[in-house]
């Protein structure tokens, strides 16, 4: 993790590096953020000893304030915390207290994104890096079939797991993200960096359950530890499906 100091030496080279890059950003002008709340975003992205992002995590996010950072690695490519930073610095001068996204010149499958994180009190709220795990939140979806929290419980009970108790995909083996469907409940699991599932099924079912109680027959979220990857979690969500036609008519 770098110092306040060790990026002021950077951006103090950054018009440098910025004239050496051949990519150009693309900036979103509807995004707002400032550098200073970016800087403090990139400090919290946790690294391996040696200097680089995690291999297992193909999506890295963190936010501070008005600025989430998205690091994209999805061929698990080896990036360093200084390409990473570098990147940020050519950002912030070409997208200058807005949004934006910027290949890494010598490695055009990693980019780095500047965005805003999802509105409070929004549906997607939970997907925000900073939104407290092991708490429920829920969303009224018009046109979608009631959900029974039984129904829930049921599809949660089905859940595969390994011989350890870890949930799993359907063959026992590790997964990212995994669902099922009860009647009129579906549930997915999935972590937000990309890493595998590291979760007790035992363990979580209790969390699962607060959540479910707590939403009624709303779609619901809660977000756990629960990954390999330290920059990531679970997020395990219950959804339904659109009403018929004709089941809206009546």
């Amino acid at each position: 993790m770098f110092s306040i100091y060790h990026f002021l030496f950077l951006a103090s080279i950054g018009l440098f590096l910025d004239k050496l890059s051949p990519v150009e950003a693309t900036c979103r002008k509807d995004v707002g953020t400032t550098p200073y709340e970016c800087i403090k975003a990139l400090g919290k992205i946790t690294y391996n000893a040696d200097g680089t992002l995690p291999k297992t995590q193909t999506s890295v996010k963190a936010m501070f304030k008005s600025c989430l950072i998205i690091v994209d690695n999805p061929t698990g490519a080896v990036v360093t915390e200084e390409k990473i930073i570098n990147v940020a610095l050519t950002l912030f001068q070409q997208c200058y207290q807005s949004g934006g996204r910027l290949q890494l010149p010598d490695n055009p499958t990693v980019g780095v994104e500047i965005a805003q994180p999802a509105q409070a009190g929004s549906q997607l709220e939970v997907y925000n890096p900073d939104f407290p795990i092991h708490k429920a939140s829920c969303a009224e979806v018009k046109a979608r079939v009631r959900i029974v929290p039984d129904d829930c419980m049921k599809a949660y009970d089905d859940l595969p797991s390994d011989p350890q108790g870890r949930i799993s995909s359907r063959n026992q083996a590790p997964t990212s993200s995994i669902g099922l469907t009860y009647k009129s409940c579906n549930i997915n699991l999935v972590t937000t960096d990309g890493s595998m599932i590291h979760m007790m099924k035992s363990e979580a079912r209790s969390y699962f359950q607060t959540m479910t109680q707590q939403c009624g027959e709303k779609w619901g979220y809660i977000k756990m530890m629960g990954t390999d990857g330290n920059n990531g979690r679970t997020i395990m969500h219950t959804f339904s499906d659109a009403q018929s036609a004709k089941r809206m008519r009546a």
